[in-house]
């Protein structure tokens, strides 16, 4: 029986621990989407791929469908965004955005634009110069920006939510006012209502 390798761009968005030596990954992936991957025995030493998938680890993959799941077949590190793991509130910011798109997005084929703003934001997230401050900021532009890729965005808006649609850089993050933030909180609540309740750890930075 031949299988279908896949290959692709990966961002590690969550882990499990599944049987002895076993873990199952989510995977957001560059061409296929949001994937569940199984990699057997990656928790042994002699794993060749042990290492390679941390959490928010940026990695080249290939994998098979199996007969449940797909199963990872190889995994190689890419440079990708060390301070995640080294501080808490970037930490915390990988977590959001990996539980959005899992929450909002859903297994379906790669999305180029999507792909290209998961990995801006972790970018953003692992800029030296981003403050704990900048974090909820930073948040509030990936909410705007995914529900505009998902067709979610309406047209009435503040003119605040074009301003983090369109910030490039996170020193504009800097810059809200105390009014500004309280007009994106209220304008990403009332999209919430439409789509479905945000997942737990995003309410906080929904909160005043």
């Amino acid at each position: 029986m031949s299988y279908t390798h896949h290959i692709t761009e990966a961002l590690v968005l969550d882990s499990y621990q599944r049987a002895e030596g076993d873990r199952l990954f989510s995977l957001y992936t560059e061409r296929y989407g949001l994937v569940p991957v199984l990699a057997k025995g990656i928790r042994y030493e002699k794993s060749k791929m042990r290492g390679c998938l941390d959490m928010y680890a940026r990695v080249h993959v290939g994998f098979v469908a199996g007969k449940e799941l797909y199963r990872l077949t190889y995994a190689e590190a890419r440079p990708g965004y060390t301070r995640l793991q080294s501080e808490l509130f970037r930490f915390r910011g990988a977590r959001a955005v990996g539980d959005m798109i899992s929450h909002l997005v859903g297994e379906k084929e790669g999305d180029p634009l999507l792909w290209e703003l998961v990995v801006e934001t972790f970018a953003f997230l692992n800029e030296t110069c981003l403050t704990a401050v900048q974090l909820t900021p930073l948040l509030y532009g990936f909410q705007i920006k995914l529900f505009s890729i998902l067709g979610y965005l309406p047209g009435k808006r503040p003119t605040i939510v074009d301003v983090l649609y369109n910030a490039k850089n996170v020193s504009v993050l800097a810059s809200l006012g105390r009014e500004e933030r309280e007009d994106v909180r209220a304008f990403l609540r009332a999209v919430y209502v439409y789509v479905g309740p945000p997942p737990h750890v995003v309410q906080t930075f929904l909160s005043p």
